[in-house]
């Protein structure tokens, strides 16, 4: 065992032990878990982008972690509808149900680090106009809705060209990373809109940390820093969107948004205390989570898979030969009142999760049972992106785009299957065009001595 290793499994043991103090078995067991997934996805150096450990780590934080936490403040406005001991004996049999599924069918990526720097080697023109056809739908209108998901998936060609272009030249890959993330900063600045950042921002450095086999003790500090840009950058959400949305600030967005940024980062300990609660409550999905624990089955009957019926004909079924079906907004909005029993406001939404959403519908140990199937599906599903990749490595490079919502800890699986069946189709006409009309590759194929071959 190694030093860094070692010192890694004190930290979760330590951890576990503290959080048995505070929420008993089932909260330690939690932690420990959750601290399991993040020192594996922290420690991951042959796989590119570690999918299924992102959406472990994801949902441990806004599952388990957060919930944890919002135990410890007194935040009024999500609040947790049960006691700590009885949320966690819930949630974390589900949790590490859903662990088990994944690590226990865990796919081993075919191409390494050095097979895409190959890969990427001749795709210097094709980064390029992935780039600028991206930054073209970035900033095009789109007023109807069907063309407005479009739009987004053609928008995240920018991004898709960057971590290509990170892999054509390595040496220069740290300011590809800056140029990449500052253009996204300065939309997501002018929109007053930051999901996109954080996401886009997890992918490419991941993507920078393969490039360049960042050692274990760069990536922690870089992930602690990256913690604490978000903690700053929650804020100033609030007060920078209250400018620019209602009181018709019409000066540089950019000035605000640094001065807004630079100020909290200077009086760090007096908004650490005034927003520290806020925060945790942001990423805390626990309170919708225990709302569904309380209302199922006390108030409403167990759902028994109808939303996830609903979710499947919403993703495969053509609108135009079935208008009435289904979609991922009015639904999810009435499923959200139907399991937790609380009524939003017309014009607001809130996804269910879809650890609360396999409680809804199964119960406890239907959940489990449901959990443990979708990390199954999660680690398959990468393994049969993997394997086109070996036909074409375009596949691997567009998983950030084709797995963007299966990542999410806070959605519904609706709005989960609607992106992931969609932008399959979507990367698929976009590979098929980019071959035709762009670039003529040779396909990846296997030789007898199971080294990769790239063509001629």
């Amino acid at each position: 065992m190694t030093i860094d290793k070692g010192l890694g499994y004190l930290i979760i043991i330590i951890c576990v032990c503290w959080a048995y103090t505070q929420g008993g078995i089932f909260g330690s067991l939690g932690v420990g878990a959750v601290g399991f997934v993040v020192y594996d996805f922290i420690t991951q150096k042959k796989v590119w982008l570690p999918i299924g450990e992102l959406a472990l780590l994801l949902g441990g934080l806004q599952w388990v972690i957060s919930p944890f936490f919002s135990y410890m403040t007194e935040n009024n406005v999500y609040s947790m509808s049960q006691p700590c001991n009885e949320y966690m004996m819930y949630t974390v049999p589900m949790y590490i149900a859903f662990m088990i599924g994944y690590y226990a069918f865990r796919p081993s990526l075919l191409l390494s680090r050095i097979d895409l720097i190959k890969c990427c080697s001749t795709a210097e023109k094709l980064s390029t106009i992935l780039i600028c056809i991206g930054l073209l739908f970035i900033f095009l209108p789109a007023s109807i809705s069907a063309l407005l998901f479009i739009k987004t998936l053609a928008s995240y060609l920018f991004f898709i060209g960057f971590i290509i272009r990170m892999y054509v030249n390595p040496e220069k890959s740290t300011m590809y990373l800056l140029l990449g993330l500052g253009i996204q900063l300065l939309n997501s600045i002018r929109a007053g809109m930051f999901h996109e950042l954080l996401i886009w921002g997890i992918f490419m450095i991941m993507t920078w940390f393969n490039v360049n086999e960042v050692l274990l003790k760069k990536r922690i500090f870089i992930f602690i820093m990256s913690f604490v840009g978000i903690f700053l950058l929650q804020t100033v959400k609030a007060s920078y969107r209250q400018a620019i949305w209602y009181n018709g600030y019409t000066g540089s967005k950019v000035e605000l948004f640094f001065s807004l940024l630079v100020n909290n980062a200077i009086n760090i300990n007096e908004v650490r205390s005034e927003k520290e609660e806020t925060t945790i409550a942001r990423y805390n999905q626990g309170w919708i989570i225990s709302r569904i624990y309380n209302n199922i089955p006390q108030n409403h009957d167990f759902l028994g898979g109808r939303t996830y019926v609903d979710a499947l004909n919403s993703a495969i079924l053509p609108r135009f030969l079935f208008p009435n079906k289904k979609g991922a907004g009015a639904q999810s909005r009435e499923d959200f009142i139907e399991m937790t029993g609380y009524h939003l406001s017309r014009g607001t939404s809130m996804g269910l999760s879809i650890l609360g959403e396999s409680y809804g519908n199964f119960g406890l140990l239907g959940g489990a049972v449901f959990m443990f199937i979708w990390g199954v599906f999660i680690a398959k599903f990468i393994s049969f992106i993997d394997r086109l990749s070996m036909k074409d490595f375009l596949w691997i490079m567009f998983l950030p785009i084709i797995c963007f919502n299966l990542i999410k800890a806070e959605i519904s699986m609706m709005s989960v299957l609607n992106w992931t069946v969609k932008s399959v189709l979507f990367v698929g006409v976009v590979i098929y065009l980019l071959r035709h009309l762009v670039m003529q590759l040779q396909p990846i194929v296997e030789k007898e001595d199971d080294d990769i071959y790239f063509g001629e």
